[in-house]
């Protein structure tokens, strides 16, 4: 077990390893065994651009070419040969990672995940299985068709895993968990190349730790992960009210806003079904003052509240 976790620890240390000489990747990618499933976009080539696109610039990673993957295999085998040639890479699937560790980054190799986007309700139905790529709009889509639903993140672009495998808050964490509490099994690619299967009876003590710090420890290929049924009843079923209420970020308005949301939680005056989440932010289009946004999300159609009144 030390020696798995030393592995898989090695990835944080070759994420931030930067080189010291530029590399012709041009020539060194001339090596690289390609599968069928496998596509590599240079700097500068219009895919490139394309799969390089951020939601923030902020400490963005630089990368001297993308490889799109659509296997396992392709990112084991990518792995390895970032390994042999000293690169340094970085799993991406929906590209709004934003730590001043990605900045660290510099002609690197974008490991793309979205080709593994697959999707699987078990037998049973009570998980599905889904590829390391996809995104939460993705899942949430798929598993409404089939009238089920499960944790995932508040924004629809962001890929699902890279936000399971932090903690992850959902919009329905109240009732779930977070969204790492859904994880069941994870296939995982080590630093080394590895490719294992981690869960509570393969590998716990990696299992555990991928459970809030698993960017730190691999590449997750897929995940088995659980699913429920949509209520059939009038409030918390299919459907959803959505409200956006702004107002100027005092003190005195942030303090009324939370403060009333906590004395709802306190006293069980909380509707059920009812989401209130919020975020204080500058918003160019609003003006330099900074803003508090607060949503608020009820699964039964009823208005919330006025903008005027906190």
């Amino acid at each position: 077990m030390l020696s798995l976790l030393w592995s898989s620890v090695s990835l944080l240390y070759l994420l931030l390893f930067v080189i010291m000489t530029k590399i012709d990747l041009a020539d060194v990618l001339s090596g690289l065994k390609l599968s069928s499933d496998v596509k590599v976009h240079l700097r500068g080539e219009q895919g490139y651009i394309d799969l390089t696109k951020r939601w923030t610039q902020w400490k963005a990673p630089d990368y001297a070419a993308v490889v799109e993957v659509a296997s396992e295999k392709a990112v084991a085998d990518t792995v390895r040969f970032a390994n042999t040639h000293n690169i340094p890479f970085l799993a991406q699937s929906g590209a709004h990672g934003d730590t001043t560790a990605l900045g660290a980054l510099k002609d690197g190799i974008q490991i793309h995940m979205r080709g593994l986007n697959s999707f699987n309700i078990a037998p049973d139905e009570t998980y599905v299985t889904v590829g390391g790529g996809i995104k939460g709009t993705e899942i949430r889509n798929q598993l409404w068709e089939k009238n089920k639903w499960t944790v995932h993140g508040c924004c629809e672009c962001p890929g699902l895993t890279a936000v399971a495998l932090g903690g992850g808050h959902g919009l329905l964490q109240g009732r779930y968990g977070l969204l790492s509490d859904q994880i069941l099994a994870l296939n995982v690619v080590l630093a080394n190349a590895t490719a294992i299967k981690v869960s509570n009876t393969s590998h716990p003590d990696l299992f555990w730790a991928m459970q809030g710090a698993g960017h730190n420890f691999g590449i997750v290929t897929s995940l088995d992960y659980k699913i429920y049924n949509i209520p059939n009843t009038d409030v918390g079923g299919r459907i959803w009210s959505y409200e956006m209420l702004t107002y100027d970020a005092t003190p005195e308005n942030v303090k009324k806003v939370y403060g009333l949301s906590k004395e709802m939680l306190d006293d069980g005056s909380q509707p059920d079904g009812l989401i209130i989440y919020g975020v204080v932010a500058i918003v160019p289009q609003l003006g330099t003052k900074p803003v508090l946004m607060q949503y608020s999300k009820l699964h039964i159609l009823l208005r919330m509240g006025r903008a005027d009144e906190p």
